[in-house]
């Protein structure tokens, strides 16, 4: 996760809840998986608790989760 910034890259990460154990593991001791500990930016209303994180090394504030409602049918909502 630590690897070369470019310009228009800009890092997320999306897990289901039995993922984020073994993401935990995986990369232990890098300083983007700090961002797990804080609230996820989005998460997903749906039988499985979808999280997205920002892994932005720049953003510093903890972020306000956004509630993203399920649907079966690909749906855009208009940014608020």
């Amino acid at each position: 996760m630590d690897r070369r910034r470019l310009p228009t890259y800009h890092p997320y990460l999306i897990l289901e809840p039995f993922e984020e154990r073994i993401v935990r593991e995986w990369f232990s001791g890098q300083a983007a998986l700090q961002r797990l500990d804080a609230a996820p930016m989005a998460e997903l209303d749906s039988h499985s608790a979808v999280r997205i994180y920002d892994l932005h090394p720049e953003i510093s504030a903890p972020p306000v989760t956004r509630r993203i409602p399920h649907s079966f049918r690909g749906v855009c909502l208009e940014p608020e």
